[in-house]
């Protein structure tokens, strides 16, 4: 499955990523691996945090984007404390353009934190029809 989405997002434009260690998404192709584990490698390295210690750690190791969840409550993880615009803000210090919110955003929720400068926002349940 992995290679048919890669070759839909290689026809789009698209960078696609491996939610593994970066060896591994090497191996398959990816652009880049979503991952703490392993050394800096060729290709795109994406970070979840939730806290600003994770947030330093994925700056040590290098992580070109770290994913801030979750901002707002979400379906996908109802048990996870939402952390708001001021702890997005905490989070991201000063790594603010290389920062995507995740968890409860959607088109009006990205706006409304339009202050902070982040690079983007991701979701899930925004996109379902």
């Amino acid at each position: 499955m992995f290679r048919q989405v890669a070759k839909l997002a290689k026809a789009r434009g698209h960078k696609l990523l491996l939610a593994d260690h970066p060896m591994i998404a090497r191996q398959w192709g990816a652009d880049g691996a979503h991952s703490r584990s392993g050394r800096r490698s060729r290709g795109i390295r994406t970070v979840a945090v939730h806290n600003r210690r994770e947030a330093a750690e994925a700056k040590r190791i290098g992580a070109d984007l770290i994913l801030v969840s979750p901002v707002y409550a979400t379906t996908s993880h109802p048990e996870a404390k939402s952390i708001g615009p001021l702890g997005i803000a905490l989070i991201a210090g000063t790594q603010r353009r290389r920062t995507i919110a995740l968890g409860g955003m959607t088109q009006k929720r990205a706006k409304l934190l339009g202050a902070l400068n982040l690079y983007g926002w991701a979701a899930i349940d925004a996109f379902r029809t």
